[in-house]
């Protein structure tokens, strides 16, 4: 009993928030520019895009590519150290909540990361060895929740999700977004 009172508290509540915002909604497409920051070593700085489109009843279908900037390797004459940028891209899907010109959309993306590394080996005297690199790839998905403000045309919001590769040694970390782009 005391489960399911705070879960039919929840339910009512996001459906009160449904019928208050009513068909206000924001449906057509959306194009978004993402810029943030990982909380990881492999996940540091990140920028992509997004696109979609909001449907009349109010689910969401879209896209995302992102790159992240990782660890930067520094070459010392001791010390190798790798350097790790992942990059995602795939579908995602989510419900709009829309109260005046604030979107809420919880969402789930499902996709491919690339894991490209890179290590610095480390120099000797007078000579640096080359960088060796790799490319891996492995199945990934970010569930995760944005805030967008919309007006005349333009929007500006917050992103945060949690970026999961499956794969050993891939890691996952969570991930924060400032968001700007063109509503049509």
């Amino acid at each position: 009993m005391r489960r399911t009172v705070p879960q039919a508290a929840f339910v009512v509540s996001a459906l009160a928030l449904h019928f208050i915002a009513g068909d206000a909604g924001a449906t057509g497409i959306a194009v978004d520019l993402l810029a943030g920051y990982g909380f990881n070593d492999a996940y540091r700085i990140g920028f992509g895009v997004r696109g979609g489109i909001t449907l009349p009843q109010n689910f969401y279908i879209g896209g995302t590519f992102l790159l992240h900037q990782g660890r930067t390797g520094v070459r010392t004459e001791r010390v190798a150290t790798p350097q790790t940028d992942p990059l995602y891209f795939g579908p995602e899907g989510g419900y709009d909540l829309q109260i005046k010109q604030v979107t809420l959309r919880p969402y789930l993306g499902v996709g491919y990361a690339l894991i490209l590394s890179s290590t610095r080996e480390p120099c000797s005297a007078s000579t640096c060895p080359q960088d060796t690199s790799s490319a891996d790839g492995a199945l990934a998905f970010w569930p995760g929740a944005a805030v967008t403000w919309s007006g005349g045309g333009l929007s500006l919001g917050a992103d945060i999700r949690y970026v999961a590769v499956l794969g050993a040694g891939y890691g996952s970390a969570p991930a924060a977004f400032g968001t700007a782009g063109l509503r049509f």
